[in-house]
């Protein structure tokens, strides 16, 4: 799944450097879910898919919108992902 994610920015020929940050925040949503508020499996994984289509369209809406280089765009998204992980 997290290939088809950098395939598709590739493929339009962008970078997207906030992948890591996108995975590891949907792995700290879904493990969350499911100790501190009881969410079953499978709605606490689609939390975390859905997490990761908001960041990525908000890290589209940047690129393309904004007219922002995808490099700096998504090392920028990247930082503030890393940010709120270490605040949660």
């Amino acid at each position: 799944m997290i290939a088809w994610a950098l395939l598709l920015p590739m493929v339009c020929g962008h970078f997207d450097l906030s992948i890591g940050s996108m995975a590891n925040l949907g792995g700290m949503i879904a493990v969350i879910a499911q100790t501190e508020h009881g969410v079953a499996p499978l709605p606490a994984i689609g939390l975390a898919v859905l997490a990761g289509l908001i960041i990525g369209f908000v890290n589209g809406l940047i690129v393309v919108g904004l007219r922002v280089s995808s490099f700096i765009a998504t090392l920028g998204m990247g930082s503030v992902l890393a940010a709120f992980q270490t605040i949660v």
